[in-house]
């Protein structure tokens, strides 16, 4: 189980990637164009998100299944700041990421750990998994529980990500890892996110590392 959760959050990652892209000079009036050619401002991944990211911040919510055992998680951006709550099996965690410092909640018993993070290494990742994200290596359609949805595919580090779409509306994200493939459902995207989120609460000690 450990496995999807940090699927789910290289997915928080490469969405935040996408992000970053669209604050470096994505163009709305060229999104959605030919998913398969160009840049990425003109794939229907990059459009998906140049609408709803808003002032470099956005909230989303997504859920998937695993031999029965269902994970959910939030993820916010705000102001270069990351928020990331997975919960799984009656267990949460809450991962926080602003001013070069990370922090790892653990909301069962009131504790945080909290760790240094080297800024220069974050935005030289960023700018290597942007290119990964210039061109939909791949589309076509995928059927998910029944119904037809159009994908674009891009190839992250040597990763296979479909980008699933009912219309304009991102509805699934599929990825695999060691062989096995996992579906990701997109239960909310919106634009914004609350800064509390970002903000370790009072009553939880907190250990440096």
């Amino acid at each position: 189980m450990k496995k999807l959760v940090l699927i789910m959050f290289m997915l928080v990652i490469a969405m935040t990637t996408v992000m970053f892209m669209t604050a470096c000079g994505g163009d709305s009036e060229t999104s959605g164009g030919d998913p398969g050619g160009g840049d990425a401002a003109a794939t229907k991944t990059m459009a998906c998100f140049n609408e709803f990211v808003s002032g470099g911040a956005y909230t989303m919510e997504m859920k998937a299944e695993y031999q029965g055992v269902t994970t959910t998680m939030t993820s916010a951006v705000k102001d270069g700041m990351l928020y990331s709550k997975s919960e799984m099996d009656g267990m949460t965690s809450i991962m926080i990421m602003k001013d070069d410092v990370q922090y790892m909640l653990d909301p069962s018993t009131k504790t945080c750990m909290k760790m240094s993070v080297l800024k220069d290494n974050a935005v030289e990742m960023f700018a290597e998994e942007a290119a990964n994200y210039e061109i939909a290596v791949n589309t076509g359609t995928e059927e998910i529980n029944g119904k037809t949805y159009d994908y674009e595919e891009f190839d992250v580090e040597g990763t296979s990500v479909k980008y699933c779409f009912d219309g304009n509306d991102l509805k699934y994200i599929l990825t695999s890892m060691e062989g096995e493939e996992y579906i990701v459902e997109v239960l909310s995207m919106k634009s914004g996110a609350d800064k509390a989120l970002f903000e370790v609460p009072d009553d939880y000690n907190v250990f440096e590392m």
